[in-house]
């Protein structure tokens, strides 16, 4: 005879059982639970709940949870079995709120209909979002910054040329040649400028090479010399001339050093002084009794609250106003720092006073990245020391001149010694008319060409002995017209530059390097443009 009584306590035990086991996931859920009656008041909350909203949930309405009303909308969709989810504004009992997840299950529990309401924060996948499109915007950003200094480069080329071609005329008043001067000064200083934007925003392998220092930081000073100039901090710089040399990826410290600065400015700014901005270099040794170079970047602002200075590296910390900063400047330059093998550290200022950001970067002499091997890529730009040792002479101006060179031409009877020919390729009309003259004053004969078509019939037809040629140009490209230079007259695919405003370009250095083809930064100058063509003619044409 079934025993009746057995069979309700073991009914009892397996209910038992079951509540326990789903009381357990119920208490242990990463999710906020809440158990709702159907008109809407709480009876249950498990404990992500209760850190999320508060800890007296129970008997709240969820009209206290929510600052909107959309739940309330959603419950006859739950009510008549569905379930239901939304998105809105959460608001916990001490009145803050956080946007939130919300999703309805329908339940029911000793014959009692009941809600299951599970919350999700989305603060953190919504800062998430936020970084993601702001990171996107500073990509477009840079790549738009990118684009603009490489539109800039050719007018300013032109600029630079034809300043220094007017400084240098002999018929220039005196009073007239002063004003030149400041002509050329200004159009160097806007020549740097455009020349680090591209730096600072061009996306490259690291490459680390013997940098001089106070050439960088004067680099990010000019980068900033208009928001430093009106109101800002003064700028104290000590750096000696005598630092050991330190292998460094000139973007990525460039980077470092503008997130230090602007954040030095910045700080100085809001606490409403003008207060000075530091920024010194010493040679030293770590505690490892290595060779180090320590630099220093320090202001008299009103330093970091203590409270952050554990996480001040951390992703996503930052002092500033919401919108004025992403709280990734001091990480990434971590990041940087520590990628070069050096350490970036914190260190407040006397009495609270001031903040001090220290960079350790080990001493080196051999180069890392694409320019460690022997490159045959040479980059001659505006300022950069000579590359060849064909012969130079110092014109009236002081700026080095190839001395003319002079040979006969072959096949040519009686004819007198002829003037080397340089073809110039550009399809800037004041480009070529600049290079035209320089190459006239310099005792050259240049040979002008708008389009690759065009050069290429000079190639096939006319005696020439080296080439200028501009990387990029509608209709054939610098590196198609190589090629098919090379082709047809391969002493000249040897004798042959490109004229670029970014040399750096990852994919023109490694073309230029696998054919021996010498490069010559834009904006160029006279002296630059006279030191490419003698390194040309110095080197020794393929046989």
């Amino acid at each position: 005879m079934l025993d009746i009584s057995f069979v309700n306590r073991s009914l009892r035990q397996v209910v038992a059982a079951s509540e326990t086991r789903y009381r357990a996931l119920f208490e242990r859920s990463p999710d906020a639970l809440l158990v709702e009656t159907a008109g809407g008041v709480v009876v249950d909350a498990n404990p992500a709940a209760r850190r999320m909203f508060g800890h007296d949930l129970v008997g709240r309405h969820v009209e206290e949870l929510h600052a909107d009303d959309q739940q309330v909308d959603l419950r006859h969709d739950v009510h008549q079995g569905g379930v239901a989810s939304r998105s809105g504004l959460g608001r916990r009992l001490d009145g803050s709120t956080f946007p939130e997840e919300v999703e309805l299950h329908p339940l029911d529990i000793g014959g009692e209909p009941r809600i299951l309401a599970i919350v999700r924060d989305l603060t953190e996948r919504t800062r998430l979002q936020g970084e993601l499109i702001q990171a996107q915007k500073m990509e477009a950003i840079g790549l738009l910054v990118a684009g603009v200094a490489h539109e800039l480069n050719n007018p300013l080329a032109s600029i630079v040329a034809f300043s220094q071609l007017l400084r240098t005329d002999p018929e220039l008043p005196q009073d007239l040649r002063r004003q030149a001067d400041m002509l050329v000064q200004e159009a160097n200083r806007t020549r740097v400028i455009v020349q680090n934007l591209l730096d600072f925003a061009r996306a490259r392998p690291a490459e680390r090479v013997s940098t001089d220092l106070r050439r960088l930081v004067d680099s990010v000073l000019g980068l900033q010399s208009y928001s430093f100039g009106r109101g800002g901090p003064e700028v104290v710089v000590d750096i000696p001339d005598d630092l050991p040399p330190i292998l460094l990826d000139r973007a990525q410290m460039q980077q470092v050093l503008i997130n230090l600065t602007v954040n030095a400015a910045q700080a100085l700014h809001d606490s409403n002084r003008a207060g000075t901005l530091r920024i010194t270099a010493r040679a030293d040794r770590d505690a490892d009794d290595e060779p180090i170079v320590r630099i220093e970047v320090s202001d008299n602002g009103p330093g970091v609250p203590p409270e952050l200075t554990d996480r001040l590296f951390m992703p996503f910390v930052t002092t500033k106003a919401p919108g004025e900063g992403t709280g990734l400047g001091l990480s990434v330059s971590f990041g940087i720092v520590t990628g070069h093998g050096g350490t970036l550290e914190y260190k407040p200022g006397p009495d609270g006073v001031g903040a001090t950001f220290v960079i350790e970067l080990p001493v080196g002499t051999d180069a890392v990245g694409p320019d460690a091997s022997s490159n045959a890529a040479g980059s001659i730009g505006s300022g950069s020391a000579a590359i060849s040792k064909a012969p130079t002479e110092r014109s009236t101006d002081g700026l080095p001149q190839p001395v003319p060179i002079r040979r006969p031409r072959p096949g040519v009877d009686g004819s007198p010694e002829a003037p080397i020919r340089i073809l110039v390729l550009d399809d800037e009309t004041a480009i070529r008319e600049f290079l035209a003259r320089v190459l006239r004053r310099a005792g050259y004969e240049p040979v002008l060409a708008q389009t690759g078509s065009i050069a290429l019939e000079l190639v096939r037809n006319e005696p020439l002995d080296a080439i200028l040629c501009d990387h990029r140009m509608a209709g054939m490209s610098g590196t198609q017209f190589h090629d098919a230079v090379a082709a047809i007259a391969p002493h000249l695919g040897h004798r042959f530059a490109f004229m670029s405003g970014d040399v750096l370009n990852p994919e023109l250095r490694e073309f230029a390097t696998a054919r021996g083809i010498l490069l010559l930064g834009k904006p160029f100058d006279i002296a630059a443009v006279g030191r490419t063509v003698a390194a040309l003619l110095a080197s020794e044409p393929a046989a």
